[in-house]
């Protein structure tokens, strides 16, 4: 205990309680060895904060709860994200699948806030690939678009920021405690759909591959959409400041040109040239490259992306 000015004076104390607080750095908890601490305190930060308290509460009634003086139930931490994006739109088929060709790297932070054990707010920042391909021998590509025959393939580049809220329905009582959690929020992002031509990657959307650009028009799609992404999360602790966890992670999107492809017709092979007198022949074989006739793909289905990841967050 201290006096008025701060100072110690001697105390005896006897009891599990005194001798949990004093062996706190071998244990999980100061009092409670099978929760997960926020952060330790000693003696004297103890004493002087619940002095503290007691103080500011004097000319009150309420009761005063050690345990919401020792653990600071609100803090910040910080995620790192690393693994892999699925794609779902007009390349692939419209069920969820893992295909291993068309996996690419994804890279995810994560700043949050934590209210108490059980609510999170987020500031979310992604950056990720996606890709698709007619070409491949697979019976991937035969639900969504018009098949093989096509020859389309994409590579898509996404920079995504957003803010999200997570949702964990259990406490973590162990470091062993293996918790679930929920998370939903908003985003935008960036995308750049890309094709490959003779070993050069070309920009799709100025191109107007289903004629967004012929006779002066405007009606390309915008490089900035809106999504809205859902997610849940399984995380147990390492140590008190460290958790480690899997995540997957869904972003719902409301257009279908995430891969640049749509409902939308093949244009005429001259007007498109005459829009793109930069590339001429070459725009022709990005937008039609096995020189078909109709529309690009018969799925009005929204395009859709998510990641599954490897977490890492450090309470800060």
């Amino acid at each position: 205990m201290v006096d008025q000015n701060g100072f110690e004076f001697p105390t005896v104390n006897v009891g599990i309680r005194h001798f949990l607080n004093k062996n706190r750095k071998f244990l999980v908890n100061q009092y409670n060895y099978m929760s997960i601490p926020r952060m330790a305190m000693t003696n004297r930060d103890y004493y002087i904060t619940l002095n503290s308290a007691i103080s500011d509460k004097a000319d009150t009634n309420v009761n005063i709860d050690e345990d919401d003086i020792l653990i600071s139930r609100k803090y910040w931490d910080l995620q790192v994200s690393v693994g892999s994006s699925v794609y779902f739109g007009d390349l692939v088929t419209s069920s969820v699948s893992i295909y291993v060709p068309n996996s690419r790297p994804y890279l995810g932070f994560r700043l949050g806030y934590n209210f108490n054990e059980h609510w999170k707010v987020q500031l979310r920042q992604n950056s990720t690939i996606i890709a698709g391909d007619d070409r491949r021998e697979t019976t991937l590509g035969k639900i969504r678009g018009t098949n093989y025959q096509r020859g389309l393939s994409l590579r898509t580049t996404i920079i995504d920021l957003g803010i999200s809220t997570e949702f964990k329905p259990w406490k973590h009582k162990k470091i062993s405690s293996l918790i679930p959690s929920f998370n939903a929020g908003i985003s935008g992002f960036y995308f750049n759909p890309q094709t490959e031509y003779k070993g050069v990657y070309y920009n799709l959307r100025p191109v107007g591959t289903e004629g967004q650009t012929l006779d002066g028009s405007k009606e390309a799609y915008s490089k900035f959409a809106f999504s809205i992404p859902v997610g849940m999360k399984l995380e147990r602790h390492i140590n008190q400041n460290v958790l480690i966890g899997f995540s997957w992670t869904y972003h719902k999107l409301f257009f279908d040109h995430l891969d640049d492809v749509g409902t939308g017709r093949y244009p005429d092979a001259e007007a498109l040239k005459a829009a793109n007198p930069d590339l001429g022949d070459i725009a022709v074989k990005l937008s039609n490259p096995n020189d078909q006739a109709g529309q690009r793909s018969y799925s009005a289905d929204n395009d859709g992306f998510g990641y599954f990841a490897m977490t890492a967050t450090w309470k800060l």
